[in-house]
Parts: C-alpha cells; structure tokens; sequence
C-alpha cells in the first residue's frame, strides 16, 4: 500500500552537552560553598607542576638516585631550601590533589598556601576549610 501523505517526524528529545563543565569546589561538608571561587587557572597550573616536580624529587631521593636536597637544588638552579620546601607538596591530602587536578580548590589555595600545610591529612583539609 502506498500512500502519498509524508509519514510523521520521528522526535528525539536531545540537548546539547555543555560547552564547559560547571567545577564544584572542593571543601569539606558543612561549609557554605555559596561564596567560592575555583582556584586561577595560572596558580593551578604552578601547583600542579609544583606537585609533580615534588613527587620526583621524592621518588629520587626515597631510591637513592639523588643523594640529598643540595644535589637537587644544584640540577634545578635554585636555593635547597626552595628544594625543601616544595618537597612539602607531595605530602598532600589525595583530595586536595585531586581538587587541583580537577580545578576545584578553592581559589587563594596556591603553591604558596599548601607549602605550608602540616602532614597530617585530616588536619590539610580542616586548614583549607578555615581559610576558604
């Protein structure tokens, strides 16, 4: 049977995804998030380097194929201290690692901030929770 009359449109409901992702900041529960503000693009980018060269440096230090934080400041051109330092970074918190992977610490938590945070993991996230 043919018939001449168009047959009906088949309807797909479908939206687009988002151009950008919207980031959630990362903070621990009970905290207004309301007045937060992922952290700058620049700074992540520092911090994440910072992160990664830390992890090395550790990693060098921990297997013997660096002998101290001199031999390492001598190779990077800079203070041992500065060496020392950033050596801090790789003992954060895995969240507030993955935050900054994810870009959602919350902005003012930068190299400089985290170079200061104690080891102890619960105590980080309380810090970034005070300060944010």
């Amino acid at each position: 049977m043919s018939s001449d009359a168009p047959a009906a449109p088949v309807v797909v409901p479908w939206s687009p995804a988002p151009a950008s992702p919207l980031r959630e900041i990362t903070l621990p529960a009970g905290l207004d998030r309301a007045d937060q503000r992922p952290i700058r693009a620049e700074s992540r980018a520092r911090l994440l380097e910072g992160i990664a060269k830390a992890r090395l440096w550790l990693d060098e230090l921990a297997t013997g194929r660096t002998s101290d934080t001199s031999e390492i400041a001598r190779c990077e051109g800079c203070s041992e201290r500065s060496i020392r330092m950033t050596l801090s970074l790789a003992f954060l918190a895995p969240t507030i690692v993955r935050a900054a992977v994810d870009g959602t610490l919350p902005q003012g938590h930068g190299v400089s901030t985290l170079l200061e945070l104690p080891a102890d993991w619960q105590t980080q996230m309380r810090l970034i929770a005070s300060t944010g």
